[in-house]
């Protein structure tokens, strides 16, 4: 079999992750809408607080799969870049922890609805880290299809609780 040149595998790969990505984003999307129709201005105020704070607390995951692709490409080893994954997860869990009270006095959200929020944060960072494995090795198909099913993921169960009645538990 015939490689590919770089051009063409750059292009594919590009074309694979931004598929992912949007439909990760188009997910995000839907919840946004429904929230904001079944919550109502207060409620979906009180919604989108949240999942910024949860951003707030994934941030750390952005920059893992980054240092954890690079450090792929050097021939960093998996189970390292593991340890390592699982590390700034404890650590951001170790925040999250100790911040859900706090940020549920700041927002006047349910500490049961913050807790929800934060402490995801911590599986974010461990998916990033597999994440940087797969695009440090090039395996964009796959990285692409991760992308969109968590994206899903992470959006069925928010959609389910908000079409049970569930965004009451908020307050």
């Amino acid at each position: 079999m015939t490689p590919r040149p770089a051009a063409t595998s750059a292009v594919a790969g590009m074309t694979m992750v931004t598929a992912g990505s949007m439909t990760a984003n188009l997910a995000s999307y839907v919840l946004a809408l429904l929230a904001s129709r079944w919550l109502g201005p207060a409620g979906y105020s009180e919604f989108a607080s949240l999942l910024a704070a949860q951003l707030v607390l994934a941030v750390p995951a952005l920059a893992l799969q980054t240092v954890v692709a690079r450090e792929v490409v050097l021939g960093g080893g998996d189970a390292a870049l593991r340890g390592l994954g699982r590390r700034c997860a404890v650590i951001v869990a170790v925040i999250a922890a100790a911040l859900v009270v706090p940020v549920a006095a700041v927002l006047d959200t349910g500490v049961g609805a913050t807790a929800a929020a934060l402490l995801t944060a911590p599986l974010l960072v461990l998916l990033a880290t597999e994440q940087g494995l797969l695009q440090g090795r090039g395996r964009f198909g796959e990285l692409s299809v991760i992308l969109a099913a968590t994206g899903i993921a992470k959006v069925v169960p928010a959609v389910a609780a908000l079409a049970l009645g569930w965004g009451r538990a908020l307050r």
